[in-house]
């Protein structure tokens, strides 16, 4: 019996060598996949957190210039384009105001369109420029 598995042990002798290099392969593999996920992950969220801010400007810009619904002609804004000072968190949006051409328009609308821009880094630092766009309409008085 002792010489049975002493045969056995000789038969594996290397093997269990090869499976823990295969298992530490195969490990490294899904922990460089999990790596790249969070990575991928973290830079998404930083890109994407000037956004809902951008938004938040642009509607409330639109809002502004709804008022002037029902008063008549629409009076494009004096400070156009607006800066909006970045406060050390958010960058510094530039938000500006046009009417764009649209056919077909009943005679009491004014097509209003909004965009605000900024610019995001890139984790390389490479800094690029992006735009939110809103369109709305100003509503002449009868």
């Amino acid at each position: 019996m002792v010489l049975l598995l002493q045969n056995i042990h000789a038969k594996n002798n290397g093997y269990i060598f090869i499976d823990v290099v295969i298992g530490m392969c195969i490990l490294s593999i899904a922990l460089l996949t999990f790596l790249d996920a969070v990575r991928q992950t973290t830079v998404n969220t930083v890109n994407n957190r000037n956004y809902p801010m951008a938004v938040y400007i642009a509607n409330k810009k639109m809002e502004q210039l709804k008022l002037q619904s029902g008063s008549g002609n629409f009076i494009m804004p004096t400070d156009n384009p607006a800066v909006v000072a970045a406060n050390g968190v958010y960058p510094q949006f530039i938000v500006s105001v046009s009417q764009p051409e649209v056919k077909g328009l009943e005679s009491n609308l004014t097509a209003l369109q909004v965009n605000v821009n900024w610019q995001d880094a890139t984790p390389g630092g490479a800094t690029y420029t992006r735009t939110v766009t809103i369109y709305g309409y100003h509503i002449k008085a009868y």
